[in-house]
């Protein structure tokens, strides 16, 4: 007498089915997170990770009347007047000039040189070329 056993076939379809709606749903949770808290909209996932696991010295010092959201607001194309009313005046601005002169406007510095978030934009010919938002790791 022969004894049978019988395996059931291995379903790669389902299998990889199932995997790629997996992966969808974690990346459609992820840019819904993403889009709903502005830190992260700002600096990424990384921003979030870096503050978390920094040894606490994050200390961002902002521009009078600056929050996350007007910062979101600004597009490139925008002129210096559009920028100066919606987040007002930078904590410091400075100018470089080669290839092309552009004005750096900075919205956030750290008054000790340690853990922070910058955010700065770039103006060239009147016009925003750059907005800069990430956490830096000293």
């Amino acid at each position: 007498m022969e004894l049978r056993i019988h395996h059931r076939p291995f379903c790669m379809h389902r299998t990889l089915t199932l995997l790629l709606a997996c992966t969808l749903t974690t990346v459609l949770v992820l840019f819904g997170i993403k889009m709903a808290i502005p830190k992260i909209r700002l600096d990424g996932y990384s921003g979030l990770l870096f503050e978390r696991t920094s040894r606490g010295s994050e200390n961002t010092r902002y521009a009078p009347g600056y929050t996350d959201d007007k910062f979101l607001s600004i597009r490139k194309g925008m002129t210096v007047e559009e920028v100066h009313d919606i987040l007002g005046a930078p904590i410091r601005r400075y100018v470089e000039d080669h290839p092309i002169e552009t004005h750096y406007l900075l919205y956030s510095d750290s008054p000790t040189s340690e853990d922070y978030r910058i955010r700065s934009i770039s103006i060239q010919n009147d016009e925003v070329v750059h907005i800069r938002s990430s956490y830096y790791l000293d």
